[in-house]
Order: structure tokens, then C-alpha cells, then sequence
């Protein structure tokens, strides 16, 4: 027959993550490269002195086709952890991937 009426329909968007391919110590500065996945806006990367990423800092990439970053002024000698996601930016609000797995690099003097 005919219908009438409205279907309201939702769904999670969880853009495909990525992971590093390379990662290099440097003198006070470490280099990261990594894959390049599809359909995303920007990545996110998570650096730490801790293997639990407390006191962590946050870099932002907000282009999809930079897939290296140096990150500068480290501290010498030290291991740092690192981590990366994606997000797909739709009207203003980021979703977001899960986090990569955890590497560790060595900064040098």
C-alpha cells in the first residue's frame, strides 16, 4: 500500500589507522615515516618518555599526504615512545582511528 513516514538511520565512522614504516634517532631529534592509508584528513602523533604515554606530547598533521615528521629539541640519550592515528574530518567534528602500536627510538647526543 502507500506508506508515508521517516527512517532515521546512524552509523560510526572509524577511519582505517595506519603504522610506521621507519623511524630514525637523530641528534636531539627523531624521524618518523609511515604508511598512507585512504580517505582520511590528518594524522595525530603521540610522543613520550614513558611506555604508558603519561605526560605525553601531541603533534598534528592536518594534511593526508605529509607522511614524514621530524620532531626536534629532545631530550639526548633518551628512549622515546612513539604512536600514530588518523582522523577524517566530516562538518567540523574529527573521528578518529585507534592508536598504532607503540615503538620505541633511540635519541642520540
Amino acid at each position: 500500500g502507500n506508506f508515508t513516514g521517516t527512517v532515521k538511520a546512524s552509523f560510526n565512522v572509524i577511519p582505517k589507522g595506519t603504522s610506521f614504516s621507519k623511524l630514525t634517532g637523530g641528534k636531539k631529534q627523531i624521524t618518523l615515516k609511515w604508511k598512507n592509508p585512504k580517505n582520511i584528513t590528518g594524522y595525530e602523533i603521540e610522543y613520550s618518555l614513558k611506555k604508558d604515554f603519561s605526560a605525553s606530547k601531541t603533534v598534528k598533521i592536518a594534511k593526508a599526504k605529509t607522511l614524514t615528521k621530524t620532531i626536534k629539541k629532545l631530550k639526548a640519550n633518551k628512549k622515546y615512545y612513539v604512536r600514530i592515528r588518523t582522523y577524517k574530518a566530516i562538518n567540523g567534528t574529527r573521528y578518529y582511528s585507534s592508536w598504532s602500536a607503540k615503538k620505541s627510538v633511540k635519541v642520540k647526543a
